[in-house]
């Protein structure tokens, strides 16, 4: 069964169910006819007016008239390392980044192509981003990457010590020396940036399964837990609130995005 991220999206706002609906105008974007309609990211530059949709066939970019197609071409170089995507983003100087299942690329306006983002000529591969004042982490393998915005230029940060592989969903920086992250079938937990090592902290048996985990405006956590609702914590991990077809209107208890924009906006299964 497809689902789809756009008509299958609850808004709940800040005071949790609160209404508060405003006018909206709604365009529907068609996908090209080559590719499936499964939308794994999207980002919308306010800048440039540019949409960009990220599928597990390629990258659209739409321009409000007319879209344009980007994949793998493995004899260009300044093409995407994958046609995977799994998250689009923009940083403080205005760069798209794209986040492929065979590496990490920012596009280049000004040619047209993409720059693909490497340590010693290998592909960084990145699951999950955080920004910060100075640059932006990379989630990868039982590793974090930083770019510099000064160096323009990215490097190891942190090697988690680990006995397990972790794909890290999400990364955020709750103080000058730990990072709450995230992986599937991991769970969240807490890292020593300087050692790498991973620090017990109530985080330890709150997810086994995360699906996806945001830090809100509020520095708030909202966590989807496979089949478990949804779960909104502070930074310490301790249970805000924990929300479930039993106790709320939510249709269904798998939670597969979560966005805040005017809200905490999810996206369910169905």
């Amino acid at each position: 069964m497809r689902f789809f991220i756009f008509t299958l999206t609850l808004l709940i706002n800040c005071s949790l169910f609160a209404s508060d609906f405003k006018h909206y105008y709604f365009k529907q974007i068609p996908l090209l006819d080559d590719m499936s309609s499964f939308i794994n990211s999207i980002y919308s530059d306010a800048k440039s007016g540019l949409v960009w949709i990220g599928t597990p066939e390629g990258l659209i970019k739409f321009d409000g008239k007319k879209k344009i197609k980007y994949t793998n071409n493995i004899s260009n170089p300044t093409s995407l390392p994958g046609d995977n995507i799994i998250k689009i983003f923009g940083d403080k100087n205005n760069n798209t980044w794209i986040l492929t299942g065979q590496g990490v690329s920012v596009y280049q306006d000004k040619y047209n192509h993409f720059h693909n983002i490497c340590i010693d000529d290998k592909n960084v591969r990145a699951f999950s981003e955080a920004r910060t004042e100075d640059g932006i982490l990379l989630g990868g393998i039982s590793k974090i990457y930083k770019y510099s915005y000064n160096t323009e230029k990215t490097e190891e940060y942190v090697k988690i010590n680990s006995d397990r592989n972790i794909n890290i969903s999400f990364i955020n920086q709750i103080s000058k020396d730990k990072l709450l992250c995230a992986g599937k079938w991991y769970g969240m937990f807490i890292v020593d940036i300087k050692t790498g090592n991973i620090i017990k902290s109530k985080f330890d048996n709150v997810s086994y399964h995360p699906m996806d985990v945001i830090c809100d405006s509020k520095q708030r956590i909202w966590l989807s837990d496979f089949n478990d609702g949804l779960k909104c914590l502070d930074k310490e991990g301790n249970l805000i609130a924990h929300f479930t077809t039993e106790n709320s209107d939510l249709s269904n208890n798998i939670i597969l995005s979560i966005n805040e924009i005017g809200g905490v906006r999810i996206s369910q299964y169905g």
